[in-house]
């Protein structure tokens, strides 16, 4: 028998931001030493590492339809249980350390199952963000429940120390079981029979397939958010590995990085929260953009040097807690409520960035150094702004010739 909202902190709302955050856990709890397991563990090469880090997000970013389907085939709870399940498997493969190629195999299930978990969880926060003050801030919310597990994944690797690195995998499985339960215990206060299925319906035609997947705003913004999560996987997957030129203890010292990152992020959401007015989303994503350029310059002159590793982490953190949300936010805003399921399932091309940026910056780290792979991320950091930009003036001018044609003459 599933729990009623009355009978859960914070109800709906509460449910949600729980089984998000567990979500988050799971993945920061291996973040830190994914890269060195395969690396020093199993005794990968680099580019191989590389390839390892970068299939799931490449098979996901081209999966969302997946989760279109299951959200008319099936409950999405079934979807996402299933995906957990899968999740589940795949540490437990990497725990066993077999050869190259079932690596490959574990990491093509892991991107079957983020292809499904990721865009039903964005759009259940859509669907429901009548629960929160705003939509921006369900959005926002979403992403400090992330930054809280950003910030306590780390401490856990750093509290166990030199233990073996498969322990933190095993508590990412466990994690994943947790929540597991509760997405079954819970299943009527998260009432996901409310998603509107009309859009999934009218998609499945080939004239609503294509109408929605030519929509030039959605394109551009779809692009955009490519290019920003291909700079942000710089930091979140390779850069132990580009420490590991500087500093005897690269898993030590990215942990830490990683505490400060998310530690600043739920401060500054949080400040952001609280504010009397949401900052404009356009402001937020320009500037987010800024300061990750910023960041990223002051991370290619570091060459390990502490003080400035501590300041592109600072400035790193602005433009996350600006940016990756405004990312989300800008697809939620051009959607109609029955458009929501759809529109989110396609953005999930964003994650390709997520897969090009480990690959290829492990290319370019392994040819020229930690210095050209940062400094490369600064020039699609501006290609994503000017895309941005693109974006809001088709949805600006799509919006007025609408405005136009309803006015009567």
């Amino acid at each position: 028998m599933g729990l009623t909202h009355r009978q859960w902190p914070l109800g709906r709302a509460g449910v949600l931001l729980q089984l998000n955050f567990l979500y988050a856990l799971s993945e920061y709890i291996t973040l830190p030493i994914l890269a060195l397991y395969f690396h020093q563990n199993l005794h990968l090469p680099v580019v191989q590492v590389g390839i390892l880090i970068g299939i799931p997000p490449l098979l996901s970013s081209g999966l969302g339809y997946l989760a279109v389907a299951l959200t008319k085939k099936l409950m999405p709870i079934s979807g996402l249980i299933i995906s957990l399940c899968a999740m589940i498997l795949v540490y437990s493969v990497f725990m066993l350390g077999p050869g190259f190629w079932i690596l490959v195999l574990a990491s093509l299930l892991m991107g079957l199952s983020r292809g499904v978990s990721q865009p039903l969880t964005k759009a259940l926060f859509a669907h429901h963000s009548a629960l929160f003050r705003s939509p921006d801030a369900a959005f926002r919310l979403r992403y400090l429940t992330i930054a809280g597990a950003a910030t306590l994944g780390p401490l856990i690797v750093l509290g166990l120390g030199s233990v073996s690195r498969r322990i933190e995998l095993a508590l990412s499985i466990l994690t994943l079981i947790i929540m597991a339960v509760l997405g079954i215990a819970m299943r009527k206060p998260l009432n996901f029979q409310e998603i509107s299925l009309s859009s999934v319906e009218g998609f499945s035609s080939w004239r609503g397939h294509l109408k929605t997947i030519l929509n030039p705003t959605l394109i551009l913004y779809i692009l955009a958010g490519l290019l920003i999560f291909w700079v942000f996987s710089q930091f979140e997957t390779l850069m132990p590995l580009a420490l590991e030129n500087f500093v005897t203890n690269p898993q030590r010292l990215f942990s830490g990085l990683l505490i400060l990152n998310a530690g600043l992020g739920v401060v500054l959401q949080t400040v952001i929260l609280f504010l009397p007015k949401q900052p404009p989303v356009k402001l937020s994503l320009y500037l987010g953009n800024l300061f990750f350029g910023l960041a990223f310059v002051a991370f290619a002159l570091a060459h390990g040097h502490f003080l400035l590793l501590i300041f592109g982490t600072v400035v790193f953190s602005l433009g996350e807690v600006l940016a990756i949300p405004g990312s989300d936010i800008v697809i939620d805003n051009m959607s109609s409520p029955d458009m929501k399921v759809v529109n989110f399932s396609l953005a999930e091309i964003r994650l390709l960035g997520f897969s090009l940026g480990p690959v290829a910056g492990s290319i370019v780290l392994r040819s020229f150094g930690p210095q050209a792979m940062f400094l490369s991320s600064t020039v699609l950091i501006l290609v994503g702004s000017l895309l941005y930009g693109a974006g809001q003036w088709t949805q600006t001018h799509r919006e007025a010739k609408i405005a136009q044609r309803m006015t009567p003459p």
